[in-house]
């Protein structure tokens, strides 16, 4: 994708001010006091800040006399980031041989750096003029993370389970169906993840369980390069299908990686199920159909409501409960690659067709992949290939982006053994504008041509119905309120196939913020199986409040007209998501309802699909689907029991001096992702590969003095990665007393040192006395602890918190010094 300047405001200056203007910032009371009264040196991890953009933590060192050391090669990395390549030189050439310095230390290149106690951060004012310009990519997958994260699990792995049975009411196959589950695993070790796939049907007509892939995947971060052997999941460019191959694999991609899905794309206009299905067909946001299907592949021009219509929508319901979408249009996939960025994928192997208990693993070589690079800002280039023992097929693309609009191309040409050579071509043209007043204009045009032989490489018995197609769309907003489109499609058949037409105008109004209305007349050609003829389509959608919303349609060509309300009541956990709709068409009615509701430890739901042949009477066709998901975990030890996982996962456990406590994780004002269950852990399921996250966890009905810990924790999972993260506080214990010298009279107004005798290692905790010899010191466990003060000769104490102290207070009266042999 194309790098995007960003026009963030200079850090520290108002929008239009130069950067060199800044205020003098006036001196404030806490400003003209001491930083460490301690009299030692104190080490601190703080955030290094470019004005208020976050660089990265530095450890500082501040000294008794308030100078500030820095770590010089921490600090060089942070900077160099940002900065432009000279500085940057003589950056390294300044901090080379030095191992820390001080604030004033980079003054004479013009950056200032100082010490803010009330952010406890570390700022620095890098002019304008010396930093270089940042861009914003759509990917991080390589770019170095800076900051304090917690470390994945050296071992973890998770099973997630969507199960669902059905009941037939009324039609064939009454009674009880067969139950199934989706199984979907992953086990992560050093870095090497093992992933599986399957569907598990007792009582079914095949295997009771059918493994739909399996592989290891290792991801190469510092090449940006993934390594897969197994099952592959295969990715498809231009004209190319996915086929299901054995072997091994390589693939630089910088979008999103997916998680397992119940359907796997196979080209740009097909799709194929893995099991029976629910699915509704939306063309141009219109609902069209829903209708039940089995395990098979599907062409989205297999279906007469979508021929000369460039945007559908498929919504997949599995029986094993996971919804999927997926999006199909006429155009290419028209992402660019900034200047030098490239991507690519290589798969080679064996053809596996799914089988009866798993993939079937023949002996007939396949090999198939991409290549794709930015070559400037504007243009992208890439080229791919397919081949197997029967069929050859290669392909080339391109991206030129121009002040008027992107420009797209796809060329491919295939030979297949007993067909014959062939080609095709697609070409695009995209174009968007948008205006500061709201409105904007948007143009889609496409071509696309195939000759009668051509075919991607394994579709030996695949047809060409049509010569050529066409299609244009053009879209105009005349204000957040109003906006209007027109589309035409039009496919030159071949061979006896009627030409195919389609046109359609829309026109859209939203009267007031929570009310939208459209409307779209279409007119279709006549086909052999189709009179020619114009229908309206006609839409209300109405929110009735937070979560809720309620819609209308009418279809004239289908004489069909729905309406449905769904509605949201709370987020996360005890949540409930209803929803209903009620249809007409001439032949029929019918009645849908869904119920989902959320757990710590899963999500069920349930559905009624009911309809009535002519309108009247009994139901033809009744059945209620009962499903639930989900998974079990394992991090380092810790397992847990929670909603369905489908990339990362964290485990929050409880230590010792919150077990009685309830965590919830990512509490908000509308609900919370997840609590401990009864295992006394919780799962945050939802974690997505080389994505920031954190993740914040509460106990509100737990004691004030309850400690919890961090209270956060920042993560950047790998793929398909586990975390055991602990709730609370391994120290949680305050010790408050009296202490008294040997004479029995108060220890006054002294400093000193408290030092866990079994960890001599761990920061020593500071601690001071009152005029009467009281005092308190925060953040000890249970054991022995030596508590030290620097008078002439030393006074030291010994104090033992007892095993069962695990929180809160511990109180002692008149501790009494060491004597000079080690006694009390």
């Amino acid at each position: 994708m194309a790098n995007a300047a960003n026009n963030e405001a200079p850090r520290g200056s108002l929008p239009g001010e130069p950067s060199s203007s800044r205020p003098t910032e006036p001196l404030s009371v806490a400003a003209t006091l001491p930083l460490n009264p301690t009299g030692r040196a104190i080490d601190l991890t703080v955030p290094v800040l470019d004005g208020t953009r976050y660089m990265g933590d530095i450890e500082l060192r501040l000294m008794p006399d308030d100078e500030i050391r820095l770590p010089a090669q921490r600090l060089l990395d942070l900077v160099v980031v940002s900065a432009k390549p000279d500085l940057a030189a003589k950056l390294r050439t300044m901090l080379a041989a030095q191992a820390t310095i001080g604030l004033d230390a980079l003054a004479p290149l013009g950056i200032r750096m100082r010490y803010d106690p009330q952010k406890i951060a570390l700022v620095l004012d890098i002019p304008a003029e010396l930093e270089a310009q940042r861009t914003i990519q759509v990917a991080s997958l390589g770019v170095e993370t800076v900051g304090g994260f917690a470390r994945p699990a050296g071992f973890s792995a998770y099973l997630t389970m969507r199960g669902a049975v059905d009941y037939v009411e009324a039609g064939t196959n009454r009674g009880l169906g067969t139950p199934s589950m989706f199984l979907d695993g992953a086990a992560r070790l050093a870095g090497v993840v093992f992933e599986t796939q399957g569907v598990f049907q007792p009582g079914g007509n095949g295997p009771a369980l059918q493994r739909q892939g399996s592989r290891f995947v290792y991801d190469d971060q510092d090449r940006l390069i993934r390594w897969t052997a197994g099952d592959l999941r295969t990715v498809a460019r231009g004209f190319q299908y996915a086929p299901d191959i054995a072997g091994i694999s390589i693939l630089r991609s910088y979008s999103a990686l997916q998680p397992q899905t119940i359907t796997r794309p196979t080209g740009r206009q097909s799709f194929r199920l893995d099991q029976p299905s629910t699915v509704e067909i939306w063309v141009n946001d219109q609902l069209v159909r829903r209708t039940r299907l089995d395990p098979g592949s599907y062409d989205l021009r297999d279906f007469p409501y979508t021929q000369g219509i460039d945007n559908a929508r498929i919504t997949i319901r599995g029986d094993g409960g996971r919804v999927e979408t997926l999006n199909f249009s006429l155009f290419s996939d028209q992402s660019q690659l900034a200047a030098g960025l490239s991507e690519f994928g290589l798969y080679a192997g064996v053809k596996a067709p799914p089988g009866r208990s798993g993939p079937v693993y023949s002996s007939e070589p396949v090999i198939t992949g991409f290549y794709r690079r930015g070559l400037s800002e504007r243009l992208t280039l890439g080229g791919n290939l397919q081949a197997d023992r029967h069929s050859r097929m290669i392909g080339v693309e391109s991206i030129l982006a121009t002040p008027i609009g992107a420009f797209g191309m796809n060329l491919a040409a295939s030979q297949i053994d007993g067909r014959g050579a062939g080609g095709a071509a697609l070409f695009t043209f995209r174009s968007l504008i948008q205006r500061k007043d709201m409105t904007s204009d948007a143009l889609d045009l496409s071509a696309e041509l195939l000759s009668k032989n051509f075919a991607p490489s394994g579709d030996v018995f695949g047809q060409n119905p049509f010569t050529y197609r066409l299609s244009g769309g053009y879209s105009h907003a005349f204000s957040q309120a109003i906006y209007a489109g027109v589309d035409v499609n039009y496919a030159k058949g071949r061979a006896g196939v009627w030409d195919s037409s389609a046109y359609r105008m829309t026109i859209g109004w939203r009267p007031v913020p929570r009310m939208n209305f459209t409307a779209t007349t279409v007119y279709e050609g006549a086909t052999r199986s189709r009179r020619a003829g114009l229908s309206f389509l006609l839409s209300l959608t109405v929110q009735m409040g937070k979560g809720a919303s309620l819609i209308a349609d009418y279809d004239s060509g289908h004489q069909t007209e729905r309406i449905s309300y769904q509605a949201q009541y709370g987020q996360g956990v005890g949540s409930l998501n209803l929803s209903g709709s009620l249809e007409r068409s001439p032949h029929n009615v019918g009645i849908n309802g869904s119920a989902n509701y959320i757990t710590s430890a899963g999500e069920i739901g349930i559905d009624q699909l009911t309809s009535f042949e002519g309108g009247a009477g009994s139901p033809t066709d009744s059945r209620t689907n009962l499903r639930f998901a989900t998974s079990i975990a394992f991090a380092d030890g810790a397992v847990s029991i929670g909603r369905p996982i489908s990339d990362s996962f964290a485990i929050v456990s409880r230590r010792e001096n919150i077990r009685h406590a309830r965590v919830e994780l990512e509490p908000g004002p509308y609900g919370y992702t997840a609590g401990t269950t009864p295992l006394g852990t919780a799962t945050q399921p939802d974690l997505m590969s080389y994505n920031n996250r954190t993740i914040t966890i509460d106990a509100p009905g737990a004691p004030a003095d309850l400690d919890l810990g961090p209270g956060a924790f920042r993560v950047f999972p790998p793929y398909r990665s586990g975390y055991r993260l602990q709730a609370g506080s391994e120290y949680p214990v305050t010790l408050v007393g009296r202490l008294l010298d040997e004479e029995g009279k108060p220890l006054a107004l002294l400093s000193g040192l408290a030092t866990e005798l079994a960890a001599p290692e761990r920061e020593p905790l500071p601690v001071f006395t009152s005029s009467d010899g009281r005092f308190a010191v925060t953040g000890l466990k249970p054991g022995h602890w030596r508590i030290a003060f620097h008078t002439d000769p030393i006074t030291v104490y010994t104090v033992d918190i007892p095993p069962g102290k695990t929180t809160g207070v511990f109180k002692m009266e008149d501790i009494r010094p060491e004597k000079a042999d080690g006694r009390p």
